[in-house]
């Protein structure tokens, strides 16, 4: 081999010697296009061994010296299996704290690595999925057990939850979503109202139904169940009325029961406006409008609901 290789002309020697500098520039090049120091390479193995024995501590101690401030490209990776731990830690331990580191670095990352091409990139993308999922059930779960005072909790869960679905989705519409959790939070204060008759729970259930139509204007179902519970209250204060009731008390209760049906009265309006013809709506208008006296306008809707059900 070696006596052809000297018999070769100078022409095709030259040309080889050019292609094995081409190599050995293209070797660098690609040595050159990850510029990942060594010691972050061997952290980074050793502490991903650690995350599968389960010490996620000793992995994150392992990654510390290249978590500085402020992030730096190079150390990416460093940040994306930092939140990979704090993730999979918060999976056992379920402290808020790790979720949050672990939102925190995996966000890093992926903003060092902006243009897409690191080969864990999808993978982090799917962990910021993953604890965005994680808020919207705590957040489903705050409604399900609820008690008052957790709304501020279970709203910023929701909150995190959108925000992170951004972040993997791009644009998303979550009014819908909000505007549900609103509506169930009432019930919830609706059931703890028939349960204890106090005021602040009636309150709550206003209020909720209220921030309700704030979100979703055109959402007729939450107009109408805001009416009929400010409707029924009214009911409520007339039925306590008794033999017994002076008249002076006589006068003071119609005079608050006139209020809630006052108060009912536009939410029903705007039920029908985004519900034409619904026949609960147009009853709870023709009721409403007898409890204030205006008989012609309950006779309007009377007619209606007449004309609607007539075979």
């Amino acid at each position: 081999m070696g006596s052809r290789t000297m018999n070769l002309p100078l022409k095709a020697l030259g040309s080889i010697l050019l292609g094995m500098l081409a190599a050995s520039l293209q070797v660098q090049a690609q040595s050159s296009s990850n510029p990942e120091p060594q010691a972050l390479t061997q952290a980074v193995e050793r502490a991903v061994i650690q995350g599968k024995l389960g010490d996620f501590d000793a992995g994150l101690r392992l990654l510390e010296p290249f978590l500085s401030d402020p992030p730096v490209g190079p150390h990416a990776r460093a940040w994306y299996v930092a939140g990979f731990l704090h993730k999979e830690r918060f999976k056992t331990s379920a402290v808020d704290r790790d979720r949050q580191a672990a939102v925190r670095e995996i966000e890093t990352a992926l903003s060092l690595d902006a243009l897409g091409r690191a080969t864990w990139h999808s993978s982090a993308r799917q962990a910021l999925s993953y604890l965005g999922r994680t808020y919207f059930n705590e957040a489903l779960e705050g409604v399900n057990s609820f008690q008052p005072g957790d709304e501020e909790a279970i709203f910023k869960a929701f909150d995190a939850h959108v925000r992170l679905a951004k972040s993997v989705e791009g644009p998303l519409e979550a009014t819908q979503e909000r505007t549900a959790f609103h509506k169930n939070i009432a019930q919830a204060y609706w059931q703890l109202y028939e349960a204890t008759g106090e005021e602040r729970h009636y309150q709550g259930l206003v209020r909720q139904y209220e921030l309700a139509t704030e979100w979703s204007p055109d959402d007729a179902t939450a107009w109408y169940n805001l009416a009929v519970h400010v409707y029924n209250r009214g009911v409520a204060v007339m039925r306590t009325l008794g033999v017994e009731t002076s008249l002076g008390e006589v006068m003071e209760k119609q005079a608050q029961s006139r209020g809630y049906f006052s108060e009912a009265l536009p939410a029903f309006e705007q039920a029908l406006a985004f519900q034409p013809g619904r026949v609960p709506i147009l009853r709870g208008l023709m009721t409403v409008h007898h409890a204030l006296h205006n008989d012609s306008e309950r006779d309007k809707y009377r007619a209606e609901l007449e004309k609607i059900q007539r075979p």
